[in-house]
């Protein structure tokens, strides 16, 4: 508190301190410190939360909770704030303080300099409102941008797309397959590939020259963390990172690897300049510095020096003051070592004949130079041998000569020279603490401005593979050639055909879900494997409908054992998680209690009902849960995302549930939250009609579409995005604008029902048409057919029976939850199976949209 007010007072501000329950200043700007030291909101009392309903402008909280958070009590003010300023029209800013180290302070005065700027000096209109939330993290402030990510078919076992070379030395055989990914190990990180660095190495292997042993450094990438071991310390899920591959190939959409060989990169540095940086720096810090301990008073003759070891060297050599000589293959290059890299002239000679040995004697008077960064082979080794000079030493980092055993001659050695060989591919299995240590170290020089991303940088999308080694194999490129992953839309994470196939000997804990889209969720996990179903909710059991569903799932072969009891109350959890027999394998926590009122009405009753079981309840699940959980699935809601009028308390609860979701993952641990709409027809909503009536009023609504993307092989339904005017959707309205937005509905093969029930909609008398049952009753025989796993396309007989037609129970569930998206109406599953035939379903379609759209 100290240093932000002597910044503010140094910045021109009239600082007034107010401790918490003190009258505020009237007409002042408030900067609040409420959540400095714990999150202000959890376990609030009566007291405070009446206390806390004043205009504020900013908040300033020391945990994050959308990036990387630490402690997920601190997102609860994320939740209310969005309520807040609609509900009340407050500009509530927040601030998220990652650390308050360097230009903190400044960052927290300029921002609320920002604030006040924007606020007494309103711009023109705008179709987004200003920014209200913003991060300080590695030293820049952030803000939230959403994007549209494609969600792979659910039941999928995920796969990379790996690059891979049928026949090696025939470049036109370079294909990618899919590759299983293997179980993510303790110390291990998944890295989403965006850029990979070529080497000449790969090239070779490509080629046949050298073989592949799949446990050497094969390439460079630089990417985002998707995943991260229980025990990884140095990276989290989400950062940017450089990396070193140990693999047969970096070629990847995915990369698993230890977190020793990677590091955290700064915000400055793209991806393509940071997968430059970790291989090549690595040999020049293990050759140049630690073997060698290049100084300002040595000579160093660097072959290949338009290439990217050989750009890093001169980086290198010339902070450390020593003389460079070099050699190329080209005038071209010998022109850039000169105009780019400031090497002299007469100092650069041609390195496809051994004339450079003259060279080199006259330019240093017979005396040779003190280090020679070897990669020539064959006659150029040789004759690069006899440039060093007494005392010097040659490092050679091609393995072709050391490969092919070729001979050296030994008389130099009588001159105190020596002959030091590098091989960085083998060194993380080696020395993997090495290179974790030298790998921060190239960052930190990276930031000092000592060492650079070698440039020009030559790229291809990964697509073109083929030509980017074929432009490798000229050895006429000078700098790098990096692979761009990021828009390679044919290499992206494929999942398997295999279903989805839940643990027959392990339990699956439902807390509540007896109700709504619970009951939906536990029949689809039944129809993929599981057989043990427990639910854990206040009154589980002791309603005629939960003996109901535990019957219902007992006929489809799975046993369901009901608790009642607050999932808010750690010892109840812990008693239910005791009673149950087998392991548990996975959670599904959809605890609701809504208790809806405007913020300026809230109580702490109000406050705690909705709060408490998804705050406390989740909590108190990761305690008394296992680590090894296959899933932890909590049930978000988008009131968290974008606020809702009378929902402070529920968004508040919801904005925790994400940031869990993260803080467990960067543990390695299993967590994801869905963030729901309305879910109609199904959920707690359609059973309560005075809430119905109200969605249109709060801006989103996710009708059963969504539930069809988890009940059925499609994957997850995509709706789209809400709040025109909230700034952080600005990315995926202009991806939706260019027609880029995914549909998870699966209505590409559907377009006969789609323009069917249109035409329905604008005349509704076309259902009197005899033609009409034969429309739906193709459309439900083509859905049947993909249920069944047949060509959806090939003609059916519409007089055949789903019993005829090989539809057993779990598909005509399946099929029931289609029909009630597709038509709008619910339908039993008995009804479907005593329709008698396609035709016969058909026409009971045709009968429920008469119902729906035409009047008596």
């Amino acid at each position: 508190m100290f240093h932000l007010h002597q910044q503010l007072n140094s910045d021109g501000y009239q600082v007034d301190l107010v401790g918490w329950g003190e009258k505020l200043p009237a007409s002042q700007d408030i900067v609040s410190l409420l959540d400095l030291e714990v999150p202000f909101f959890d376990g609030i009392t009566k007291e405070n939360l009446a206390l806390f309903y004043k205009q504020s402008k900013i908040t300033q909280r020391r945990t994050s909770s959308q990036i990387r958070p630490q402690d997920p009590r601190f997102a609860q003010v994320l939740g209310m704030a969005r309520t807040l300023r609609p509900e009340l029209g407050v500009p509530f800013a927040t601030l998220e303080m990652q650390d308050f180290g360097p230009g903190s302070m400044e960052a927290i005065c300029l921002l609320l300099r920002k604030i006040q700027r924007r606020t007494a000096e309103p711009t023109e209109v705008s179709e987004f409102d200003p920014d209200q939330e913003f991060a300080w993290t590695n030293g820049v402030i952030h803000v939230s941008r959403m994007y549209w990510l494609s969600i792979p078919e659910a039941g999928g076992s995920f796969s990379t797309a790996t690059l891979e070379i049928g026949r090696p030395g025939l470049l036109n055989t370079l294909r990618c397959a899919p590759q299983p990914m293997k179980p993510l190990q303790p110390d291990e990180v998944r890295v989403k590939t965006m850029s990979v660095s070529m080497n000449y190495r790969e090239l070779l292997v490509a080629m046949g020259v050298v073989p592949n042993e799949g446990q050497e450094v094969v390439g460079t990438d630089a990417g985002i963390v998707t995943a991260a071991g229980a025990n990884v310390t140095n990276v989290s899920v989400g950062d940017r990172v450089m990396a070193i591959s140990v693999a047969e190939t970096s070629y990847t959409t995915e990369l698993q690897l230890s977190s020793q060989l990677c590091a955290r990169i700064p915000d400055d540095c793209g991806f393509q300049d940071a997968s430059t940086l970790p291989t090549i720096y690595l040999t020049v810090l293990r050759t140049l510095r630690e073997k060698v301990n290049l100084r300002g008073d040595q000579t160093v003759l660097i072959h290949s020096a338009a290439g990217g070891v050989g750009i890093a060297a001169i980086h290198y050599a010339k902070w450390a003051g020593a003389k460079i000589y070099a050699t190329v293959s080209s005038p071209e290059k010998t022109a850039f070592l000169v105009e780019k890299m400031g090497v002299p002239k007469e100092n650069i000679f041609y390195s496809r004949d051994s004339n450079f040995l003259d060279a080199v004697m006259r330019s240093t008077d017979g005396r040779g130079v003190g280090v020679v960064l070897n990669s020539l082979s064959g006659e150029l080794l040789r004759a690069s041998w006899q440039c060093v000079a007494e005392g010097g030493s040659m490092i050679e980092i091609s393995k072709r000569d050391l490969l092919c055993r070729a001979q050296l001659a030994m008389s130099p050695f009588l001159a105190n020279r020596s002959y030091i060989g590098v091989d960085i591919a083998t060194l993380p299995l080696i020395e993997p603490t090495w290179v974790q240590e030298h790998l921060v170290t190239i960052v930190d020089l990276y930031s000092q401005g000592i060492i650079h991303p070698v440039r020009p940088i030559t790229t291809f999308p990964a697509n073109q593979v083929e030509d980017a080694f074929r432009h490798l194999q000229k050895g006429q490129h000078i700098g790098k050639l990096c692979i761009q992953f990021s828009d390679s839309p044919d290499l992206r994470l494929v999942p398997s055909v295999a279903e989805l196939e839940l643990r027959a000997d392990r339990a699956y804990l439902f807390v509540g879900g007896m109700r709504g889209i619970g009951v939906w969720i536990a029949r689809w996990m039944v129809s993929h494997g599981a057989k043990n179903l427990v639910f854990l909710s206040r009154s589980a059991g002791e309603k005629e409908e939960d003996r109901a569903l535990v019957r219902e799932l007992s006929e489809m072969g799975c046993q369901a054992l009901t608790f009642a009891g607050d999932v808010a109350d750690l010892a109840t959890v812990q008693r239910v998680v005791s009673s149950i027999a087998m392991p548990i394998a996975g959670v599904i926590q959809l605890a609701m209690v809504l208790a809806d009122t405007g913020v300026m009405d809230m109580d702490i009753g109000k406050w705690n009902a909705a709060v408490r079981p998804k705050v406390n309840g989740t909590w108190n699940l990761h305690e008394a849960l296992p680590t090894d959980l296959d899933f932890f699935v909590m049930a978000s809601s988008l009131s968290g995302i974008f606020g809702n009028y009378g929902q402070s308390n529920y968004a508040a609860a919801n904005t925790f549930l994400d940031a869990f979701a993260q803080f467990r993952q960067s543990r390695g641990l299993a967590a994801s939250t869905v963030d729901l709409g309305v879910v109609d027809e199904i959920g707690w909503v359609s059973r309560n009609a005075s809430v119905h009536r109200k969605v249109p009023l709060m801006g989103f609504r996710s009708r059963n579409q969504l539930l069809h993307g988890l009940l059925s092989k499609t994957g997850i339904a995509k709706g789209q995005y809400i709040w025109q005017r909230d700034p952080r959707t600005a990315l995926s309205r202009v991806h939706h604008q260019e027609g880029e937005v995914p549909s998870g509905s699966g209505e590409a093969k559907g377009g006969g029902l789609k323009t069917f029930l249109s035409a329905v909609q604008d005349n509704p008398e076309v259902l009197h048409d005899a033609s009409s049952a034969q429309v739906t009753a193709k459309e439900i025989a083509r859905q049947v057919s993909i249920y069944t796993m047949r060509d959806s396309e090939q003609e059916v007989d519409l007089t055949l029976s789903l019993q005829d037609f090989g539809v057993d129970s779990l598909v005509s569930i399946e099929l029931r939850n289609w029909w009630k998206q597709a038509f709008g109406a619910d339908v039993t599953v008995l009804q479907l199976m005593n329709s008698g035939s396609f035709l016969g379903l058909g026409q009971k379609a045709v009968d429920q949209l008469k119902q729906k759209y035409l009047k008596p």
